[in-house]
C-alpha cells in the first residue's frame, strides 16, 4: 500500500527492481515494479496513472495477490532495417511483365 503525506512517500513493500531486456544485453538500464492496491486506485486514480506516464510499472494486487499489471506502452519502434529478408526470397525477373489475358479476365 503506497501512503502519501506532503513529500513523504512510504511503501508497505519496497520496490523490486528487474532488467528491462531479459537477454541480458542491457543491464544500464532498470524497471521499478511497484505494488498498489485496488483500493489505492479507487482513492487516486490521477496519481496512478501520472506514476505510469512517468515510465513506473504497476503491479495491481487484491488482498496481497497480483492480479494485474498496468505498464507504459511502448511507444518508440524501431525502423526494420533493409536487408532484414535478404536471401530468403528471389523476386523473378517477370515479375512487372504485364499478367497473362486469361488472369486478366478473371479480374473483370
Amino acid at each position: 500500500m503506497l501512503t502519501s503525506s506532503a513529500s513523504l512517500l512510504t511503501f508497505s513493500r519496497p520496490p523490486r527492481f528487474l532488467p528491462i531486456d531479459a537477454k541480458g544485453e542491457s543491464f544500464d538500464k532498470i524497471r521499478v515494479e511497484m505494488n498498489v492496491t485496488v483500493e489505492d486506485i479507487k482513492r487516486d486514480p490521477e496519481s496512478i496513472f501520472h506514476r505510469v506516464v512517468e515510465g513506473e510499472t504497476l503491479v495491481v494486487t487484491q488482498q496481497d495477490r497480483p492480479i494485474a499489471e498496468i505498464r507504459p506502452i511502448e511507444s518508440v519502434r524501431k525502423p526494420r532495417p533493409f536487408g532484414l529478408a535478404k536471401g530468403t526470397f528471389v523476386v523473378p525477373d517477370d515479375f512487372d511483365a504485364p499478367l497473362p489475358e486469361d488472369v486478366l479476365k478473371d479480374f473483370e
